[in-house]
């Protein structure tokens, strides 16, 4: 792993993973490895004393080395000479004041793996073929096929609800806060907070879910221990001292008509569609069993027959799996045309 290029040269980093074996998260039906890739990056001055920034990228499934190098990290790649590219340090990134922390999830997410397993990216239309790696199909150049270890690509083995990625998250920071505790806002001796864990959640687009969820959890968590229902000796209260969403997708009811309308009617004078095609899209969107009915009939589903989103009652992933096409149909469809 590279290094990112911070203003101050003594700012530590830290990469490395977390793992969890399989039914840790139980009663979650998890029967495979979670192994959750994480960087960090000291703020510029009092790392000691700073606070503490866990960063998400959406998606859900975007790395949040987007985040790390193309929006609030220390540093952004660049093209240092000629077909040579490096980093370089960010006037404004996050770092300036807070100690950061990014971390790719849910499992398979970024670097972030259940199982490594060799195979082939083609770039050409993002598809990873695995074990064994191979060469470029004729005619295609080399550069656009690569070669490389990847996750074992089987949807199955990652979260396929928020709630049980926050469980993951939850055990994550666990384990960090408890490895580093020269980190923990609430636990070193120069602190002015006091209290337990104060952490700053950032987080945006499908992290208009990801953070609420997260931030209900781990409050779930928290009562849990004075509770006395999980250990105090050995886990940590991790208490948000804020939560931030960037263009946040928080309610699909509420935002997802938006999308058509928006690409008509926006501030730039920018038609990405036309009146006709943005009506109609509006008028299938709104008609019976459309993305909004699919939508409710999802949430319908879930609070009956799956109220703690295990994500194993396949009757619901049906459903939400036919909601989730029919909406994209209707809502980014008519972009594509």
């Amino acid at each position: 792993m590279g290094t990112c290029t911070t203003v101050f040269p003594t700012q530590k980093q830290y990469t490395g993973y977390v793992s969890l074996p399989p039914h840790k998260l139980a009663p979650v039906q998890q029967n495979y490895h979670v192994n959750t890739f994480f960087w960090f990056i000291e703020a510029r001055t009092n790392a000691s004393s700073a606070p503490l920034t866990v960063f998400i990228n959406g998606g859900p499934g975007s790395s949040s080395m987007v985040g790390l190098f193309q929006e609030t990290g220390p540093c952004a790649v660049v093209e240092i000479a000629e077909g040579k590219f490096g980093t370089q340090a960010r006037n404004w990134g996050w770092d300036r004041s807070s100690n950061v922390i990014f971390i790719d999830q849910p499992n398979q997410v970024g670097f972030s793996f259940d199982q490594r397993v060799n195979g082939s990216l083609n770039l050409l239309d993002t598809k990873v073929t695995t074990s064994p790696a191979s060469t470029a199909p004729a005619g295609q150049p080399e550069y656009t096929y690569l070669n490389g270890t990847f996750s074992s690509n089987d949807g199955v083995s990652s979260a396929n609800t928020t709630e049980i990625a926050a469980r993951t998250m939850w055990h994550m920071l666990q384990a960090f806060l408890g490895t580093f505790p020269q980190y923990n806002p609430a636990g070193t001796s120069n602190n002015t907070q006091s209290g337990p864990v104060g952490i700053n959640l950032f987080t945006e687009s499908y992290g208009g879910k990801f953070g609420p969820l997260f931030a209900a959890h781990f409050e779930n968590q928290n009562a849990l221990r004075r509770a006395g229902k999980l250990p105090k000796n050995r886990t940590l209260e991790i208490r948000l001292a804020s939560l931030g969403i960037m263009q946040g997708c928080v309610d699909d009811l509420v935002q997802a008509k938006f999308y058509l309308i928006f690409a008509n009617n926006n501030t730039y004078g920018i038609k990405a569609l036309s009146l006709v095609d943005q009506q109609n899209a509006a008028s299938s969107y709104l008609s019976r069993n459309g993305c909004q009915q699919q939508i409710q009939s999802c949430r319908n589903a879930v609070s009956v027959n799956d109220p703690d989103n295990e994500g194993d009652v396949a009757s619901v992933s049906q459903i939400y799996k036919n909601a989730q096409i029919s909406c994209y149909q209707t809502l980014l469809g008519p972009y594509a045309r």
